[in-house]
């Protein structure tokens, strides 16, 4: 008998475990990679003319922790949401952000990628698109090709941009997460290299127990699992914007605007302001005010079965600083009916000899 042993015998717990669940390609050679890669490649010539070629793919399964770990700097995180509320994440690392928002607004690939930048919401936006239609075409693909093991990587979608990566680690709460891995060229066999990471939860993998859970309330019983991840997000800063209105003007003036001019808006911009998050959704209604020589807002929670109330984008004019104070009227002019109890408490208020604006205005700085 042979005394030596072999280094993939001599694994550690947490390796052979994670060996255990690691997905497996089918017999017949299909791999979930390439069918992501054909997802990728069909969405990106038939949406943006864009060739794509393959350098290298793989499937590894990881930790949360693992994940976070790996992001690459300055990537675009995407969280993508499955069946039963499972949360996974979709990855573009700066090549491919830069890439695909090139040919989406240009039309072709320039030949210097540029500085690596912090992705906003913007990119998030112009993204989720794309990506939901390469999730959708691998869902496709996978049902195509029967490949019964693969019911972990399906039926995901975009769900939010995570513009902070920090929490990521606290927010994957899965055991394990099994990971698609592809390295691109955009633009060609030489075209800009690019990479694409997804990661989704394994399903059927058993969940940890409570007395791993390192957290212990005073008696000496494990908290919930769930106790210790609700402190730490509550922690966590978001990022929220007040939107008063939205206007339109004639490219031209838009191309006059300097420091000093004014946009005037509808009174109803006052009481009508929208809190929204930073992928877009409506949050509350709020009223603008003022305190202690700041600009406040007073909330107003959404009521249970309330409907979003879209802003509407009315023309506005700008108004240059020699002109102000402004005494012309808004573009618009609203109507009693549309400014609601704010207008009648104005209006009185000009009845005893008080000003009443001719419009509200945003200075542009």
């Amino acid at each position: 008998m042979n005394g030596t042993m072999d280094a993939s015998d001599d694994q550690m717990p947490l390796a052979r475990k994670i060996a255990a669940h690691r997905p497996r390609p089918a017999e017949d050679g299909f791999s979930l990679e390439r069918a992501l890669f054909t997802a990728l490649a069909r969405v990106a010539e038939r949406q943006l003319h864009l060739p794509v070629a393959l350098r290298e793919g793989g499937l590894a399964s990881r930790t949360g922790g693992e994940i976070a770990e790996l992001l690459p700097d300055h990537a675009l995180v995407l969280l993508i949401e499955g069946p039963e509320g499972a949360l996974g994440t979709a990855v573009l690392d700066p090549g491919t952000l830069s890439g695909l928002s090139e040919q989406l607004m240009l039309g072709r690939i320039g030949a210097t990628p540029p500085d690596p930048r912090k992705p906003t919401r913007t990119d998030a936006v112009m993204m989720a698109g794309f990506l939901d239609a390469v999730l959708t075409e691998f869902d496709q693909l996978i049902a195509e090709e029967g490949f019964s093991g693969a019911g972990w990587a399906t039926g995901f979608r975009y769900s939010a941009h995570l513009s902070d990566p920090r929490p990521l680690a606290l927010m994957l709460e899965a055991p394990l997460y099994h990971g698609l891995r592809l390295s691109l060229a955009l633009g060609g066999a030489e075209g800009r290299p690019a990479l694409l990471s997804l990661a989704m939860p394994a399903r059927g993998a058993p969940a940890p127990a409570l007395a791993d859970c390192p957290q212990r309330i005073a008696a000496g019983a494990a908290e919930p699992w769930g106790a210790p991840l609700s402190r730490v997000i509550e922690r966590v800063e978001v990022e929220v914007e007040a939107v008063l209105g939205r206007v339109t003007l004639p490219l031209a003036d838009l191309l006059r605007l300097e420091a000093g001019h004014s946009l005037p808006l509808s009174r109803q911009a006052l009481h009508m302001v929208q809190v929204e998050g930073e992928d877009g959704r409506l949050i509350c209604l709020a009223q603008l005010g003022q305190g202690n020589g700041h600009r406040i807002l007073r909330l107003r929670p959404a009521e249970e079965g309330q409907q979003p109330i879209g802003l509407a984008i009315g023309p506005t004019v700008a108004v240059p600083a020699s002109e102000q104070p402004l005494t012309r009227p808004p573009a618009h002019a609203p109507t009693a009916a549309e400014d609601g109890p704010l207008a009648a408490d104005l209006a009185s208020a000009g009845g005893q000899g008080d000003t009443v604006p001719a419009g509200l205005s945003e200075r542009v700085a």
